[in-house]
């Protein structure tokens, strides 16, 4: 049995979750606020709602930082995004 807060992380693909976030990022770019552009987007009998897409922002996030120390050792993370 899993844990009720993994319940709906298992109904859902990493494909799915990352579509939803880079969704979220270009409602953002567009000049919306919060995660609702992205929870409409998306296919509508998923059932995603912007709290939940939210929740997977933070699980990515919180992600990165833990593995910080593993993927400097294989990317340049000082380098800057925006310089080519």
């Amino acid at each position: 049995m899993l844990p009720t807060q993994l319940i709906p992380y298992c109904q859902y693909t990493v494909k799915a979750v990352i579509g939803a976030l880079l969704l979220g990022l270009q409602c953002r770019q567009r000049g919306q606020k919060g995660f609702h552009g992205a929870s409409v987007a998306v296919d509508p009998e998923s059932r995603v709602t912007p709290w939940l897409i939210a929740c997977w922002l933070s699980a990515v996030l919180l992600g990165f930082r833990r593995a910080h120390g593993f993927l400097r050792g294989f990317y340049n993370l000082a380098r800057s995004l925006s310089r080519p």
